[in-house]
């Protein structure tokens, strides 16, 4: 038997389509907003010919951390709507199981798989959603943690090299005098 997988998924391409869209609106609608700056931001670490400045670096260490807050938020809102999608699922099943004319228990749970076919789809498109801003907020952390490094990094050079003008009074030079500059 020889398969055809192109084939295969040119006929449920359909389906697929739309789960990829609506979990793209799902992401986009509520967390989109979050990262959208964050790529950018990344983008500038890898820059060796302009170099993140400070104000990129306390734009991540500052208003990104926040911004994390109401992803939690978001996220914890799809998680509790995964979860209550999970619960309809166990119930609709053991209704079905229960109601069900076949006989044998394995028929009266396949009945309950094909009746629950499209809840378990929705929820893998939850999970899928769930995942992809985990992955999402552990980048995020690793480019605070980074901008963090380069931040304190920056503020050490600067306490070792100071730039402005130096407080300490020389004498006026006199070339006439015996005291010199330079001790030898």
């Amino acid at each position: 038997m020889e398969f055809n997988l192109k084939k295969v998924q040119s006929n449920i391409e359909p389906d697929m389509k739309a789960v990829d869209d609506w979990c793209n609106e799902i992401y986009d609608s509520q967390f989109s907003n979050y990262f959208k700056d964050i790529k950018d931001l990344y983008l500038r670490f890898q820059n060796d010919r302009h170099p993140i400045t400070d104000e990129e670096l306390s734009i991540i260490l500052t208003e990104v951390p926040l911004n994390l807050f109401s992803v939690s938020e978001n996220i914890n809102r799809i998680r509790l709507n995964h979860e209550v999608l999970k619960l309809k699922i166990k119930e609709t099943r053991d209704n079905i199981i229960h109601a069900s004319p076949s006989k044998t228990q394995s028929q009266r749970k396949e009945e309950a798989d094909i009746a629950t076919v499209e809840q378990e789809l929705l929820s893998m498109a939850y999970i899928t959603v769930i995942t992809r801003v985990e992955n999402e907020i552990s980048f995020t952390r690793e480019i605070i943690m980074a901008a963090k490094k380069l931040w304190d990094s920056r503020r050490r050079s600067e306490g070792s090299m100071p730039v402005g003008p130096v407080d300490e009074d020389l004498p006026a030079y006199n070339p006439n005098s015996n005291k010199s500059y330079i001790k030898g």
